[in-house]
C-alpha cells in the first residue's frame, strides 16, 4: 500500500513538477528500492536527501518521503517569457 502511494504521485508529475524528475518505476520493485529512487530524484537539498536515505526503517522513510512530496506539491510549467515595451 505504501509503495503504491509513493509510485502513483511520482509517475503523474513528470516534467510539470519541481518535485521530481520522472523515475522509471513499474510497481514490482521492493519498497526499499522505491523509496531510495524517489529520495534521490526528489528536488530537495542534498542534506535532506541524505537524511531520508539515512533512515534505516523503510516504512518510516516512505512516510517521510510522502510528507515531503505532499508539501512540495505539483507545479505548473513556466509560462512564456514576458516582453516589456521599450
Amino acid at each position: 500500500m505504501q509503495k503504491r502511494a509513493l509510485i502513483r504521485p511520482a509517475s503523474g508529475r513528470g516534467r510539470k513538477s519541481r518535485t521530481l524528475a520522472p523515475p522509471a518505476l513499474e510497481g514490482s520493485e521492493p519498497l526499499a528500492t522505491v523509496t531510495a529512487v524517489l529520495a534521490t530524484t526528489l528536488r530537495i537539498p542534498a542534506e535532506a536527501k541524505l537524511a531520508l536515505l539515512a533512515e534505516d526503517h523503510v516504512p518510516e522513510r516512505a512516510r517521510q518521503l510522502r510528507e515531503r512530496m505532499r508539501r512540495l506539491g505539483p507545479v505548473a510549467p513556466p509560462g512564456p517569457p514576458s516582453v516589456s515595451p521599450n
